[in-house]
């Protein structure tokens, strides 16, 4: 009995919070949490239920974007395309724009590879599809999504 006790004991410990891998460690599938965008005038009230989030689906065997905004889906479309760069990254979104239009969602960080934080943007992928005369560029404040592992 003693020796059970330890080894759940043992693994309760082990539990801590770590980072979900973000997109410079696995650029198909990673999830932030928005602390802020200018993209939508209401505020977040909900920063858990605001995030972006992009998954690899085995089926289409493409990436999937989801973007949700205190719980509510904004956008849910295919990745068409990246390039991956160190310290950048830009990713094409189907149909980001109106349904219509694809847009590019770029992704930065600090040099500093620990850091948890990340600034995208989002913008038209072929600018001039872009009507407004002040060209249209959605700014993101991102952190890695935090989540419990146990080991």
């Amino acid at each position: 009995m003693n020796r059970l006790s330890l080894i759940v004991l043992s693994l309760l410990s082990c539990a801590y919070y770590v980072y979900a891998q973000d997109s410079f460690l696995n650029p198909y599938s990673f999830s932030y949490v928005i602390e802020y965008s200018t993209e939508y005038d209401d505020s977040i009230t909900s920063p858990s239920a605001s995030k972006i989030e992009v998954r690899f689906d085995l089926q289409s065997r493409s990436s999937i974007c989801s973007i949700l905004y205190n719980g509510e889906q904004k956008y849910r479309g295919r990745v068409l395309d990246r390039r991956l760069e160190r310290d950048k990254q830009e990713y094409v979104l189907e149909n980001y724009f109106f349904n219509k239009y694809n847009a590019c969602l770029l992704i930065t960080r600090e040099t500093d590879e620990n850091s948890d934080t990340k600034v995208g943007m989002i913008f038209y992928a072929n600018q001039r599809e872009d009507s407004a005369p002040q060209k249209t560029c959605y700014c993101l404040f991102l952190k890695d999504e935090e989540t419990t592992v146990n080991h």
